[in-house]
């Protein structure tokens, strides 16, 4: 084996690089300016993770002295305590800071989740267009944490089996391990990229297709630095390469591009290139800088000031009522920094320099089961936060219940429902309303997708097949009279989210735009697009029959979690008002999109457009609530009470649609909710 498989000696640079990663997470967590890309630190942890326990594994293989046992403890020890800590201290705090039910069920699930170590898997499933907002999650950063304990599971057995089949074939085993897991690295990446555009983002939160970057590192320990390490100028190009890489992510990416996909091979190229050079020649320039006092300290605290930062800002942030601070963010931060100081001198250091001894007096197996009982104990724990009293049941809020609203047995009228997840939950409210008249509401929704006829969604700038499928069958369906004859149509959607705009967190950029179908690129002016694809689908339903279309506009939305908010609100005596949106922020948004919606409703008899502001603003504020009456599911779908009041509001409409009648709207007088 080389000398790299075989050290056990302390790499400064190491830690230097840990303390790159926890910088630009702390950084992009924190918002701090110039650290849009910080989320690419956990990358660069799944490679010095790769790098250091597979060289271990392998190092005890190549000498025959490896044990599943020795190693499964080392890990309980290094892993568990910290975390466990901060698991308890989440579990202590949480009564102090959440107040929805929701917020209680999400909290308690994936604390339990996290201590077993298999929370990636609940984040992956929680994904979605109906999912909370990152700030509501206190322990949303350990999935992290699980998906390295699985690869830790997992790898000692690949590579036990990897080495049993190089000796059965007389193989080198650093030669045939290395074969072996480029082609694992491929595989895994391969997948990762094609799966990272499902609508759920498996690659992200799953450890297979994670793999490759822990196998990116591990595959440093075959390689033949020692030929590099003679020409000391190649490693320092080599390293100056990699912290350009690593820098260029941290500095050049996006939280809301398409990740991981092929973009993630930038910083872990560049994490590689460092400790590539590192190895090589541990006197290069970049070696040096990241083996500065100041950088290697951070390094040491950066496990725990990873575990500390998240709970503490989200918990911060709850308290603000969701309001992001740079300097109150800052402070927690410190808080942080101070905390993951105390937990390193306290936990992880004493451990660390007993590990011999703790080895030598307590077996193996019996460190791997203490921390197995302890981990299912805080996991109980977790669990038992739903009853804590005071909490759950405090305030209680209404209008968030779901209903069922069945169609007449035998319709006189039938309608189509067209649109997105909008479309979906409103669905039940216009059902029961419909009803009235004997009418049948037929639901036609693809999540993210508005109902525009000859039209295509892009998603980070290429095509997103899922909407585009799903759009392209409605409108087939429809063409081709597969259902019913219908006699009207209800379009709905959040059109915001189609039209390229920032999403309603003013930190973030939206995802998505639109093109006409066939197009290698997005529309270049999205509101006359949807404008002219508005009154193209108008003309097609109407050539395919339909008498009369209502077309629901931009519904008002908010930054933060509306029932959240209000239920914090009423819990500490505050104006839910601090919950609504100023009227001039929601009309920034919505102006434009608005006016694309009703020139083009405009051009047709036989259509009504209806805008969502004139029910949930007044002048000055848009509502997300009429006092304990949640109007909103979430920052943008409307509750079923908030539905039946859009309703109400524009009775003549509905009415119209369903009747024919000639009768119209009075002007809405805007007034609070």
């Amino acid at each position: 084996m080389t000398a790299a498989f075989s050290h056990e000696r302390y790499l400064p640079y190491v830690d230097g690089l840990r303390a790159v990663s926890i910088i630009a997470v702390l950084g992009f967590h924190v918002g701090l300016p110039g650290f849009p890309g910080g989320f690419v630190g956990v990358d660069i942890f799944f490679v010095i993770s790769g790098y250091l326990i597979i060289g271990q594994i392998a190092t005890g293989l190549s000498g025959g002295s490896f044990s599943t046992a020795d190693f499964f403890a080392r890990r309980v020890m290094r892993i568990l305590p910290p975390m466990l800590l901060v698991l308890a201290a989440a579990i202590i705090a949480a009564p102090f800071v959440l107040v929805g039910a929701g917020e209680y069920r999400e909290f308690h699930r994936s604390a339990a989740l996290s201590a077993l170590m298999v929370v990636n898997h609940y984040f992956l499933r929680r994904q979605g267009y109906f999912d909370t907002g990152e700030d509501s999650k206190p322990l949303l950063h350990m999935w992290t944490l699980s998906v390295e304990e699985q690869f830790y599971l997992v790898a000692p057995f690949v590579l036990i089996g990897l080495f049993w089949i190089a000796t059965r074939l007389k193989a080198r085993p650093a030669a045939f391990w290395t074969a072996a897991s480029i082609a694992l690295f491929a595989l895994s990446l391969a997948s990762c990229i094609l799966l990272s555009y499902k609508e759920r983002n498996p690659a992200f939160y799953v450890m297979p297709l994670r793999a490759w970057e822990f196998i990116a590192g591990g595959m440093l320990a075959a390689m033949p630095f020692s030929t590099i390490g003679r020409f000391k100028p190649a490693a320092t190009i080599i390293g100056l390469t990699g912290l350009g890489l690593v820098l260029f992510s941290i500095l050049g990416f996006s939280a809301n591009a398409t990740y991981p996909s092929w973009r993630a091979l930038v910083p872990v190229a560049g994490a590689v290139m460092m400790i590539a050079a590192g190895m090589s020649h541990p006197a290069n320039i970049v070696a040096r800088l990241l083996s500065l006092r100041a950088m290697t300290a951070i390094g040491l605290i950066s496990y725990s000031l990873y575990l500390w930062h998240w709970p503490l800002l989200t918990f911060a942030r709850m308290l603000r009522f969701g309001e992001r601070d740079l300097a109150g963010d800052s402070l927690v931060a410190v808080i942080a920094i101070a905390l993951a100081t105390f937990t390193y001198f306290a936990i992880e250091r004493p451990i660390r320099q007993h590990r011999r001894a703790i080895l030598t007096r307590f077996s193996r197996r019996g460190i791997i089961a203490a921390g197995t009982a302890a981990a299912v104990l805080v996991g109980a724990a977790g669990f038992s936060t739903r009853y804590a009293p005071g909490l759950v049941g405090e305030v209680r809020l209404s209008g968030l219940e779901m209903i069922r609203a069945e169609p007449p047995a035998e319709p006189e009228l039938r309608g189509l429902l067209l649109g997105d997840s909008h479309a979906l939950v409103s669905h039940p409210a216009l059902q029961e309303r419909a009803a009235l008249h004997r009418a049948a509401l037929q639901l036609r929704q693809s999540a993210s997708c508005p109902a525009l006829v000859g039209t295509m969604l892009f998603a980070d700038g290429e095509a997103y097949p899922p909407c585009n499928a799903s759009l392209a069958r409605t409108f087939r369906e429809i063409e081709k009279g597969k259902d019913a004859p219908s006699d009207f149509v209800i379009l709905q959607a959040r059109w915001n989210r189609a039209l390229g705009l920032p999403a309603t967190d003013p930190l973030r950029v939206a995802r998505f735009s639109m093109a006409p179908d066939g197009a290698e690129a997005p529309a270049p002016d999205q509101f006359a697009f949807l404008q002219e694809r508005l009154g193209a689908t108008l003309e097609f339903l109407f050539r395919h029959g339909i008498k009369r279309v209502l077309v629901i506009g931009q519904t008002p939305e908010f930054t933060r979690e509306p029932a959240d908010c209000v239920a914090r609100a009423l819990r500490s005596g505050r104006d839910t008002k601090i919950c609504a949106a100023p009227r001039v922020q929601i009309d920034a948004r919505t102006d434009a999109t608005s006016a694309a919606l009703a020139a083009a409703a405009a051009r047709f008899p036989g259509v009504r457009y209806i805008d969502p502001r004139a029910v949930f603003c007044d002048t000055d504020y848009c509502y997300p609530n009429m006092a304990e009456v949640m109007l909103y599911l979430d920052d943008d779908h409307l509750s079923t009470a908030g539905v039946r009041r859009l309703i109400g509001q524009f009775e003549p409409d509905f009415r119209w649609l369903l009747t024919g009648s000639a009768e119209i709207a009075a002007e809405t007088t805007e007034s609070r909710p």
